[in-house]
């Protein structure tokens, strides 16, 4: 009888491991986010009564997580802010983000509109990814910040980040 018993939970704790193994190998052969893994950047201009503002952002995806790297520069050039964040899930049924920030210096603007944009604390609800080329996604953040909802991201060659 103890063998009986024996002989189950090894083959229940086997058969177990064995089809979790199988899943995790499915699941990482069909994840969706394995296409758009990898390094994109961005570019685009920002108008405010004080001037116009060049942002420079860099955008890393390896798995779930999602880092931003931005500079941010006026219309003489100078690099006005420098910010490091990543987003990190908040509910997974939602696919909703929360945006922390890492490191921002400096960290006293003198614009209000872009102070608003790089410090408030905002949440990305349902981000959705459109995939126009190998090269080339569309990022539309329909339910997060107005001055930023929509992102064209081009596939980076190099590294932005150092890990």
């Amino acid at each position: 009888m103890p063998k009986k018993i024996i002989f189950f939970y090894l083959t229940a704790i086997g058969s177990g491991c064995l089809l979790g193994i199988f899943f995790g190998i499915l699941h990482a052969y069909y994840n969706p986010m394995y296409q758009l893994s990898g390094y994109w950047k961005n570019n685009y201009f920002l108008s405010t009564q004080n001037g116009q503002y060049h942002i420079n952002s860099r955008v890393s995806i390896m798995g779930q997580v999602i880092k931003f790297s931005s500079d941010v520069y006026d219309e003489q050039a100078m690099l006005k802010v420098s910010r490091n964040l990543f987003y990190r899930v908040v509910d997974i049924k939602n696919n909703t983000f929360e945006r922390e920030i890492i490191s921002m210096t400096p960290n006293d603007i003198d614009d209000e509109v872009l102070n608003l944009l790089l410090k408030n604390p905002i949440f990305i609800s349902r981000p959705t990814f459109y995939v126009l080329d190998n090269k080339t996604i569309l990022l539309e953040l329909s339910q997060s910040h107005i001055l930023a909802s929509v992102r064209l991201l081009k596939r980076s060659d190099r590294v932005p980040f150092a890990e």
